[in-house]
């Protein structure tokens, strides 16, 4: 289990949440998971995800059971997502976090800082990271290379994303002046930066096949300039 001076992730705070989407570190297809230390606050989840009905127990009377008490939603897990879960916790620590901090590593060995880009992401003495997505920054270049090295690699069967938009250039936020003074750096965090494949089926094989593409786009730059 992943640990933060010495405090387990789910622990902090009131409540912690976790995206449990299939691309995630515990990947189900949708939906997410809530802990937390205090049992009113689980209780409560429970009886929101459930349609509010507080009468499910074999201990209730049958005619109970539909029976809402609040205003609540049905987001129960169908049994077999929940099947799919629960296997892959049972084999998180020993099987998909260890692959997860080996792709990573392998691309902070094979990736090293040259002038044109970097691996983000890092350790210190008091963490320890999940390598659940491995990004690399470009230096120096406009969003339109960016965007045409990220089209590049998806032709040559490399599949990349974007990082996650900034919230300040999403319309209902957005105002010039706030996206232009306010949050600069995470406006060209998210124009200089790529997701690459993140797979716990990678090997070291297709880490450098990665590397490569990317220098030979670079290099083809170069030539043309």
């Amino acid at each position: 289990m992943l640990k933060l001076e010495k405090k387990k992730i789910g622990s902090f705070g009131d409540i912690s949440t976790f995206s449990i989407r299939s691309e995630k570190m515990i990947g189900v297809g949708e939906g997410g998971v809530i802990t937390t230390n205090t049992r009113s606050i689980a209780e409560k989840a429970k009886l929101i995800a459930s349609r509010y009905a507080p009468f499910r127990t074999k201990k209730d009377p049958y005619w109970k059971k539909y029976f809402c008490s609040g205003e609540g939603y049905n987001y129960l897990m169908p049994h077999l997502l929940g099947a799919v879960a629960r296997a892959q916790i049972e084999k998180f620590d020993k099987k998909i976090l260890v692959k997860k901090i080996k792709i990573g590593k392998l691309y902070r060995e094979i990736f090293t800082q040259n002038e044109n880009y970097k691996i983000l992401q890092f350790e210190s003495k008091k963490n320890k990271s999940a390598y659940w997505l491995n990004s690399v920054y470009f230096y120096n270049k406009s969003p339109k290379i960016v965007k045409k090295l990220g089209n590049f690699l998806i032709k040559n069967g490399i599949e990349v994303r974007s990082g996650f938009w900034p919230l300040s250039n999403m319309n209902f936020f957005r105002k010039k002046s706030i996206v232009e003074k306010k949050y600069k750096v995470s406006q060209e965090l998210f124009n200089n930066l790529l997701i690459l494949p993140s797979n716990i089926k990678l090997n070291r094989k297709d880490i450098i096949f990665i590397k490569n593409k990317i220098d030979i786009f670079f290099k083809k730059k170069q030539n043309n300039s």
